[in-house]
């Protein structure tokens, strides 16, 4: 892959809830933060603002993924959660823009997608349930029409 290609990894998931999802994304959230990414969760409202909040508390009882609220003050090496509406970019700290890190946006639903820019890598996480996989395929056409390469993960029939 090209360092300035976006990136886009389309996840079906094998469960049907909202915590499913929540756990999916924390696990992504702690392997890229652990590979140095800078890590954004994109939600759709409150409710899933305040699950994946207590989500990452929860994670790992042997670790902790430091996060904050995309309103809170910026630490360079935190998650930052966002409502997925917002379109404002993410304002780069000093330390971060250095280091070159790359962003890794986590979309918690495909409904309020905007594609990654150069660089970037776009996780979309779709539970198993038939109004989200709609809204997937939805989406997938829309990128292929728009000749972006898009991996798909299909964990649906994985244990």
């Amino acid at each position: 892959m090209q360092v300035n290609m976006a990136q886009i990894d389309l996840y079906l998931l094998n469960g049907h809830s909202f915590s499913d999802i929540s756990e999916f994304a924390c696990k992504l959230a702690e392997k890229a933060y652990g590979s140095d990414c800078h890590v954004e969760m994109l939600v759709d409202d409150e409710y899933q603002c305040s699950a994946i909040d207590q989500a990452l508390w929860a994670q790992n009882q042997t670790s902790f993924l430091p996060h904050r609220l995309k309103s809170d003050p910026a630490h360079p090496k935190e998650i930052t959660i966002s409502f997925s509406g917002d379109n404002e970019p993410l304002k780069e700290t000093n330390e971060s823009s250095k280091t070159n890190q790359q962003l890794a946006r986590i979309h918690l639903s495909a409904r309020s997608f905007t594609p990654p820019k150069a660089g970037q890598r776009a996780l979309i996480l779709v539970a198993n349930a038939s109004d989200m996989l709609a809204e997937a395929r939805n989406l997938y056409r829309v990128l292929k029409q728009q000749e972006q390469h898009v991996n798909l993960h299909d964990l649906r029939h994985k244990a």
